[in-house]
């Protein structure tokens, strides 16, 4: 054995070992990263999937639309789209929950329930029709929006499925029962999330 072995410096072969082993921990952390559930990869797997919504009310927001309560809903296939005209992600992907109302749209047991809040607090509703009415003119869409001015119903959502992020997007089926959950949709991300959200409205409207 060396002086330098002797005086407790480590030996080469001591340093590779904990070299391999800090190796395997990171490997780990990494892999533990990629495959987790997630909203936006396994929205079928989320925590709030089989659950149900105890209430849901909703006031207009846009001309022609009519206030809305759980008990309206029921035997429908439901995709509430909670959305914010501040936030970037939502403003893109408005279109693709646009186009997946305006597919199932003339079905009598198909609902899409576009809701728009406000950034942070209780929503001005004033302030928030005035956002609303310019995102959707400057996107060239036209969808019935409501508003959940006293956030009872983001709340309800946040009790069941949890709250996080924006847009948080859910499918519910007839029986009322969560199918989906989807929170975020990051720009990368946004035609793969809307082909599995199609595909899945398309199956559970199938379903008999």
């Amino acid at each position: 054995m060396s002086d330098r072995d002797r005086a407790g410096e480590p030996t080469a072969q001591f340093q590779w070992h904990n070299l391999a082993i800090l190796g395997v921990v990171v490997l780990g952390v990494a892999l533990l990263v990629v495959l987790r559930p997630t909203g936006h990869h396994n929205a079928q797997y989320h925590p709030g999937v089989g659950k149900k919504l105890s209430s849901l009310a909703l006031q207009p927001l846009t001309a022609g639309v009519q206030p809305i309560a759980l008990a309206d809903l029921s035997g429908k296939v439901v995709v509430i789209d909670f959305w914010g005209p501040w936030d970037k992600d939502c403003r893109e992907q408005l279109p693709h929950i646009a186009a997946l109302g305006k597919k199932y749209g003339d079905r009598p047991d198909f609902k899409l329930l576009a809701v728009s809040c406000g950034q942070g607090g209780k929503d001005n509703k004033a302030k928030l029709l005035t956002q609303t009415s310019e995102c959707l003119k400057k996107a060239a869409i036209s969808i019935p929006v409501y508003c959940d001015p006293d956030e009872a119903a983001r709340a309800i959502v946040d009790k069941v499925a949890g709250f996080d992020a924006f847009p948080t997007v859910l499918v519910v089926d007839r029986e009322g029962v969560i199918r989906a959950v989807w929170t975020g949709f990051p720009s990368e991300r946004q035609e793969r999330i809307s082909k599995r959200m199609d595909e899945l409205v398309g199956q559970v409207l199938d379903e008999k």
